[in-house]
């Protein structure tokens, strides 16, 4: 929830109060207004009583408003949160439920993200990665973006582990070279976490992060970000996809050879 949309809960919430009071005082008003041509027929008593319940009741309406807004405002926060570690907001993924259809995710090498849904039990049907790709410059050059790449190695054989365990479905990664700038994971149409990282230009391997956004469909900005990462995610997985299979008939064509 933005902080526009907070400021204009509360400024709700308090235009609640006032509409209320005003309210009250009319109605009260009117009432003494029209009581010395109804005292014949409405006793000084009967009209206290009549004020008193006036009042109880809108009161009891402001109240039930007042509960109604702070609840949506407690889901809102709830909802879309940008104070979580991942730990905590796979947790939360956990807690709406274990096994999703489908889950995307887009990191440097999924090293957080493997430890943390495999405590957390977190399955699916369908899993699909984008991690990073070392260059070849890289690893020529560099020993520890040769060491980095093993790491990347070791954690997709985790989750191939996994899918042989039966947690997941269907597993596919796929690489993508570049400087890792953000990651982000999607949970069917209904969570995505996502934070923008900030890579340590000294060692090409390491980048820093604090916390994702955590957001869900619950609101028009979660709903429309969601929408968006995966766009940006399913694109490129398109794009390999493609290439992949006319790389592969091309192959197959060259292995038969050209035809008689």
């Amino acid at each position: 929830m933005s902080k526009k949309s907070k400021i204009n809960k509360i400024f709700e919430c308090i235009s609640q109060r006032k509409s209320t009071r005003i309210a009250t005082l009319c109605i009260v008003s009117i009432i003494l207004i029209i009581y010395p041509f109804i005292n014949s027929v409405v006793t000084v008593e009967q009209l206290v009583g009549i004020i008193t319940g006036v009042a109880i009741f809108m009161f009891w309406h402001l109240d039930s408003n007042i509960s109604t807004i702070s609840s949506d405002v407690e889901r809102y926060l709830h909802d879309n949160d940008t104070e979580l570690t991942l730990t905590k907001a796979l947790g939360r993924v956990a807690e709406i439920k274990r096994e999703w259809e489908e889950i995307r995710i887009f990191a440097t090498s999924t090293g957080q993200f493997y430890p943390i849904m495999k405590a957390e039990n977190i399955q699916a049907k369908r899993l699909v990665l984008i991690v990073r790709e070392i260059s070849t410059g890289d690893k020529k050059g560099s020993p520890k973006m040769r060491q980095y790449t093993q790491v990347i190695d070791n954690h997709i054989d985790q989750w191939k582990d996994r899918e042989r365990l039966g947690e997941i479905g269907n597993f596919e990664h796929y690489r993508l070279s570049g400087f890792p700038i953000e990651y982000h994971a999607i949970f069917d149409d209904n969570v995505l976490l996502s934070e923008m990282l900030a890579p340590d230009l000294h060692d090409p391997s390491e980048v820093h992060a604090t916390g994702p956004l955590f957001l869900r469909n619950s609101t028009p900005f979660g709903a429309s970000q969601i929408i968006r990462h995966k766009d940006r995610f399913d694109k490129p997985v398109d794009y390999i996809r493609t290439n992949r299979f006319k790389d592969r008939s091309a192959a197959a064509r060259d292995e038969v050879g050209p035809a008689d």
